[in-house]
């Protein structure tokens, strides 16, 4: 069929008051097919059709309406049309309902009616109000943030089989973000993620990488009901191609801590070498590598015991944003262990630690101040900060409430007045840390 003959026959048949030819000829005069773009024609046919309950037309009218400045006087009537639509079980019109009240332009913004309407679309499996559901909870758009929510609609999206999901989903179980943490879930998602993307021949993208990670760090996991060094190794050497520094520290990583068999082990420093020489100091994976050199240099792993090049090495580590390179060297200050002790050098560098939300930092900041000014507002804060740890069940916290006499189901201790100033900077919320 021709262009000219589906525009007779659509055009006879919207004479006969046919609400779908009516649509259609709208549709064709809104994007140009088959006729000449013609925005008022197009709204006429959409007006008709609309008026006859055509969902679709009531869905393109509205957006028109709401979004077209020649149009902005009917801005309201898009609500109205919208409402039609969706009490029809429009998903695209819940959207639309959400879009604008979460925008708040042409109408009163309203967070909690947004929500709404993206939920009921969201329910139909409509993909971007899912997405949108996740961002608002992940921003805090009107609302909360709120991570849990958040990942429940990336899961949803996960499950309506979109891939990006997926991967996000597996990345979530494993960091235990929003989700209890559960290797199985992170495995499923992972395997889900990559058949769905028809592994074994997938681009290594960065997300994919993130997935490859996931799963090789599963299999690298003594006493997991997964753990397969050999494969493990495979999947961090295919990783290495894409991401050189990534692949070898985690892999490094693993050798130094022996999960990947004792007679590997040696080979993490040799890795973590490679890595420093191909990254500039102020690369996260520099400090994170520096550190293990450092305890590599310890331990004598893949190297001679170096006490000196301890030091050393934590110091960069350290002087890189590494906080467990600056919280051991700030426990050498503190014990003189091949420096000359510095309790200063050490206060500086745990509160560093401690800026860079090490709980166990943390944690001897607050010893620290209470067996030392124990009337000191940062013995306040410190006792604060215990308390709340304790809660959450940190049993350090508790054992230090203990020795200084403080009960740690009492309610938190609040400061007579907030104060910003970096006497306090070791101080981070909980959650946080």
């Amino acid at each position: 069929m021709n262009c000219d003959q589906a525009i007779e026959w659509l055009g006879q048949a919207a004479d006969g008051d046919d609400a779908e030819a009516r649509f259609l000829l709208g549709y064709m005069h809104d994007i140009g097919y088959c006729v000449e773009w013609d925005e008022k024609r197009s709204v006429e046919y959409y007006e008709l059709s609309a008026a006859q309950g055509n969902i679709d037309a009531m869905n393109n009218l509205g957006i028109i309406f709401f979004d077209k400045e020649n149009y902005a006087d009917r801005a309201i009537e898009a609500i109205s049309l919208w409402e039609g639509a969706a009490e029809g079980g429009s998903a695209v019109a819940m959207r639309n309902l959400g879009s604008a009240y979460i925008e708040g332009s042409k109408v009163e913004k309203d967070p909690e009616l947004a929500i709404e309407y993206y939920t009921k679309a969201a329910e139909l499996s409509d993909l971007p109000a899912i997405f949108e559901l996740s961002r608002i909870y992940r921003e805090g758009d009107g609302v909360e943030i709120n991570t849990e929510e958040e990942s429940y609609w990336i899961e949803r999206a996960a499950e309506t089989g979109y891939a990006d999901s997926m991967a996000s989903m597996a990345l979530r179980f494993y960091r235990g973000h929003g989700v209890p943490k559960s290797r199985l879930k992170a495995k499923m998602w992972a395997d889900r993620y990559l058949e769905t993307l028809g592994f074994p021949n997938v681009e290594l993208s960065t997300k994919t990488l993130s997935v490859y990670l996931v799963l090789a760090d599963l299999m690298a996991t003594p006493g997991w009901v997964g753990y397969n060094p050999d494969e493990a190794i495979k999947l961090y050497r295919r990783i290495t191609k894409r991401s050189m520094g990534e692949g070898n520290y985690e892999l490094a990583r693993h050798y130094q801590d022996g999960s990947l068999g004792e007679e590997n082990r040696s080979q993490a420093f040799k890795l973590f070498m490679k890595v420093v020489r191909r990254y500039d100091s102020d690369y996260g994976l520099y400090g994170k590598c520096a550190y293990r050199i450092a305890m590599c240099y310890r331990d004598g792993v893949g190297t001679k015991a170096n006490p000196k090049q301890w030091i050393e090495w934590l110091e960069k580590a350290a002087q890189s944003g590494n906080p467990f390179g600056a919280y051991d060297l700030a426990l050498a200050y503190a014990d003189g262990i091949e420096v000359e002790k510095d309790q200063n050098e050490a206060l500086r560098l745990m509160t560093r630690a401690s800026e860079l939300r090490l709980t166990k930092a943390h944690i001897w900041l607050s010893e620290y101040y209470l067996e030392n000014a124990p009337e000191s507002d940062k013995a306040v804060t410190a006792l604060k900060y215990l308390k709340g740890l304790a809660v959450d069940g940190n049993a350090k916290a508790r054992s230090l409430l203990r020795k200084f006499n403080h009960d740690w189901r009492e309610a938190p201790v609040d400061s007579q007045e907030e104060d910003d100033s970096p006497d306090d900077r070791f101080y981070e919320p909980i959650k946080a840390a």
